[in-house]
């Protein structure tokens, strides 16, 4: 059953009362993964630091663990090219399958998805959670990808999995002048501006503490605001609507926005907290440690300047303080001098006089130490994986680390590839729905110079009104899974160059695309610009034996190796030398015909 309209507002006002403490404590971990540590003000500095207002005298001393997790994380656990395969479970099916797996890549590389995996992967660290949006550009005509501040979002966390949340619902702020558009559109017809009250930014959305929101804060206060909430109602008969604070009614009311898509968010989560869907933040796990590492390194560096001996100057030694003061700042440079003019019977020694340093030195390094090594346990991030080198571990301790990393990070992986598949059913589902009968798509193939051509035939795409449409069971969307070290060139080449017979084996069955592996050997060898035009291709692969090429002799019928058929001149053949397991015709040295202008799709 739908929920009331009393019930939403309930809803808003119960997650708006959490997130309000909710947010101070992510504002405080962003400031940390920001290097602002000892940026805030108030009970935020611990005891040791100095307030940023002393300016040059700021003796804070900070390690930034948190950028240096996250960063060293998201290039383990997301892929570079993000892509994925469509696998068809009906044999009629499979041309459609190949389709929609090049409709999805191209959604892919268009909207950046790269990027925003990586923010998402960073929210999620940091805050917890992060939550992604599809949505259906309508100037583009194509879906569109929007990260979701998780300050910015609510949602049911009571579900025990996230197909089963009732609810969720993103905050969005608008100005008055944008609220009066929306009225005159005729978007918001249940109520009129003079009818809505104005007011200044909402304070629980702002991060006070945060010098680096000082200009957007003056465009803040310049504006007159109201906060919106999009309310998805996702239990059965429910809809979307849009909510103000101190209103009687709801702003806009309809059905959900997508047919095939009724919750158009996705949800991602490194650490299960054991209570609900929110997730953990990495930085969480870490803030006590962090605090202490920092207050130490800073009362360390206090304590270090503490130890700098200072001048103290007895005057009446002196017959004319005034002038040795002078003459000792400004010999303060190698091989300079001070005349000094000392009274009877002082000496120069009874003039001028240092304090003593601090004798009691803290044990600075080894707590320092300690804590270090505890946060790397926790994080499980290794030195060199921080590019840190030259120290004593043997090859072996590294690689065993090696593994123990990739293994911890495989989990994070694997999230990350749940979302690169739903996100391929989302952009599936709203092509399918908004995509016009009369619409084709011209679409490149990744590494690959064919184009295929897409429309909704093409794709199997269902009309609306259809009774009998596309059943869960007809495709599987998976992540194609990358890896910087396996994915890498030289690593590639030299997978190719170990199995090229397997794979030649499998072109003369026909198992193997020789297309796609000539397409791409020539894109790791980086020479895809010699590859001849699809488009001629096909005409060389079906002329019969003995025919005359454009511009050339009779090709022969036999199997005698000749200048026509291809062959270099005698005495030029390149030695080829034998590849491993021996034989004629191993490794890349056998020759091999190229039949070009095949259609096929990258299955990487």
């Amino acid at each position: 059953m739908a929920l009331s309209y009393k019930q939403k507002k309930a809803i808003i006002a119960t997650h708006k009362k959490h997130m309000q403490k909710q947010v101070q404590t992510w504002n405080r971990y962003r400031r940390w993964y920001q290097s602002k540590f000892w940026g805030g003000e108030g009970p935020d500095l611990p005891q040791g630091a100095l307030q940023e207002e002393e300016g040059p005298e700021d003796v804070s001393f900070e390690t930034n663990y948190p950028y240096a997790f996250v960063d060293t994380m998201i290039a383990n656990v997301c892929p570079l090219y993000p892509r994925v395969t469509v696998n068809a479970r009906r044999e009629e099916l499979r041309p459609e399958a190949k389709v929609r797996e090049a409709l999805i890549n191209e959604t892919f590389r268009k909207n950046k998805t790269h990027q925003r995996l990586w923010q998402l992967s960073t929210h999620a660290s940091v805050y917890q959670r992060g939550v992604i949006k599809v949505v259906w550009d309508q100037r583009r005509r194509r879906p569109k990808f929007r990260n979701i501040d998780p300050r910015r979002f609510f949602f049911d966390m009571s579900a025990e999995e996230w197909d089963e949340a009732r609810y969720v619902v993103e905050v969005t702020t608008m100005t008055k002048d944008e609220f009066v558009r929306m009225v005159k559109k005729g978007v918001y017809k249940n109520v009129k501006p003079e009818d809505v009250t104005f007011g200044s930014y909402p304070q629980w959305l702002r991060d006070n503490k945060n010098d680096a929101t000082l200009i957007q804060k003056g465009a803040q206060d310049v504006f007159k605001w109201i906060t919106i909430y999009e309310f998805y109602d996702l239990t059965p008969g429910g809809g979307f609507c849009h909510i103000a604070e101190g209103v009687d009614d709801p702003l806009f009311s309809d059905n959900l926005p997508y047919a095939f898509l009724p919750n158009p968010f996705m949800l991602l989560t490194f650490n299960d907290n054991l209570e609900d869907l929110g997730g953990m933040s990495d930085v969480q796990l870490i803030a006590p440690l962090q605090e202490q590492l920092n207050e130490t390194d800073t009362l360390e560096l206090m304590h270090a300047r503490a130890s700098i001996p200072i001048a103290m100057i007895n005057d009446n030694a002196l017959d004319q303080p005034d002038k040795f003061d002078d003459a000792w700042r400004n010999g303060s440079q190698p091989g300079s001098y001070v005349h000094v003019a000392v009274r009877e019977p002082y000496s120069v020694m009874d003039a001028l006089r240092w304090s003593q340093v601090p004798s009691m030195v803290p044990g600075f390094t080894a707590m320092r130490e300690r804590a270090t090594q505890t946060i790397e346990f926790i994080l499980g991030i290794p030195q060199y994986s921080r590019g840190v080198v030259g120290t004593s571990d043997v090859a072996t301790e590294v690689a065993l680390a090696d593994t123990a990393t990739r293994t911890r990070n495989g989990r994070r992986q694997k999230q990350v590839y749940d979302v690169l598949a739903w996100l391929a059913e989302a952009v599936v589902g709203l092509y399918e729905e908004f995509m016009p009968d009369n619409e084709i798509l011209h679409i490149r193939l990744v590494g690959r110079q064919q184009t295929v051509t897409v429309d909704r035939d093409a794709a199997g795409f269902q009309d609306l009104k259809a009774e009998l449409g596309e059943t869960p069971l007809d495709y599987d969307y998976e992540a194609v899974p990358y890896s910087s070290a396996e994915n890498n060139r030289l690593v590639q080449l030299r997978n190719l160059r170990e199995n090229w017979n397997a794979l030649m084996l499998g072109v003369q069955t026909g198992t193997v695309d020789q297309t796609a592996l000539v397409d791409k050997l020539l894109e790791l060898l980086m020479m895809a610009d010699i590859a001849a035009d699809p488009s001629q291709a096909p005409q060389a692969a079906m002329m019969p034996p003995g025919a005359m090429p454009p511009g050339g002799e009779p090709a022969p019928t036999g199997g005698e190796d000749t200048i026509a058929s291809g062959a270099l001149p005698p005495g030029t053949e390149p030695v080829m030398p034998a590849a491993d397991g021996g034989g004629a015709g191993a490794g890349f040295g056998a020759p091999t015909p190229v039949i070009r202008g095949e259609q096929g799709f990258p299955q990487e």
